[in-house]
This record gives C-alpha cells, sequence and structure tokens, in this order.
C-alpha cells in the first residue's frame, strides 16, 4: 500500500493525474486504463476541491492511498472536506430535452 497526500486546491490536479499515470504504469496497466483511473479520479477530486473546501470555504488535503489487489489498482481518496448530502440539495425544476 502506498499514500501520497496532495493539498485540496485546483492546483493539485496535475501533480494528482501524474501520480496516478505513475502509479498504474509502475503496475503494468496499459494507456487506456490509466487515462481512465486519471479521469474518474481527476472528475472526483474536482468535486472535493469545489464543493467540500472552496464552496464551504475551508482548506484541507487530498490523500490518495493506492494497492494493488488480485491485479485491479484500488485507489482510496480520503479528504476531509464536508461531506456531500444529496438531500440538503434542491433539484433542479426544468428537464433537459
Amino acid at each position: 500500500m502506498k499514500s501520497q497526500t496532495f493539498p485540496g486546491t485546483l492546483e493539485a490536479l496535475a501533480p494528482i493525474r501524474k501520480y496516478l499515470k505513475l502509479t498504474a504504469e509502475n503496475h503494468g496497466f496499459g494507456k487506456k486504463a490509466s487515462y481512465n483511473l486519471q479521469l474518474a479520479a481527476d472528475e472526483l477530486v474536482t468535486n472535493i476541491i469545489l464543493y467540500g473546501y472552496e464552496e464551504a470555504n475551508r482548506q484541507g488535503t487530498v490523500q490518495l492511498v493506492t494497492e494493488l489487489k488480485d491485479k485491479q489498482l484500488v485507489v482510496t481518496i480520503r479528504d476531509t472536506a464536508i461531506p456531500f448530502d444529496p438531500h440538503t440539495k434542491q433539484l433542479p425544476n426544468t428537464l433537459v430535452s
């Protein structure tokens, strides 16, 4: 198991992608799998930063824990942001057609 901590800022997204790319390559994953991992993590971490830190007027970190289990690269993302509760958000009242 390996762990790396990054600041909870948008500037950390590029180093996070680089870290995940190198981690995937070091475990023998191809370019497509590496790209998909980076894309998924980028979306998740962006939401943590924008809504859990910036919108909540907080600062914090994002920790990535990586582990190879049964030929799968497991990435756990840990943060100290405000938890998201979908019950506190109003649904849009218009449908997209």
